[in-house]
């Protein structure tokens, strides 16, 4: 799986806070990236692979929601 990289989308694209009603800084800090790693013998390792990568969204403190389904189920590594 390719490593993570900082990067950075330019200003002139980037939302502005005055455009929302709501604290936009701290939602976009609630979007996470995640990566897991699935058991060789788990349901779909054969269709989508053993090495996941997307994103997430921090609901509450301790408690992620995946944005996709290939991360339920079983992983036995995860990075967040």
């Amino acid at each position: 799986m390719p490593s993570i990289s900082d990067w950075k989308i330019a200003a002139a694209v980037q939302p502005r806070p005055d455009d929302y009603a709501y604290d936009l800084d701290r939602a976009l800090q609630s979007v996470v990236g995640l990566r897991a790693t699935m058991p060789p013998d788990a349901f779909t390792a054969d269709t989508l692979g053993t090495e996941r990568a997307g994103h997430g969204v921090l609901i509450r403190s301790g408690c992620i929601s995946p944005t996709a389904a290939p991360f339920r189920g079983r992983s036995s590594a995860s990075t967040l």
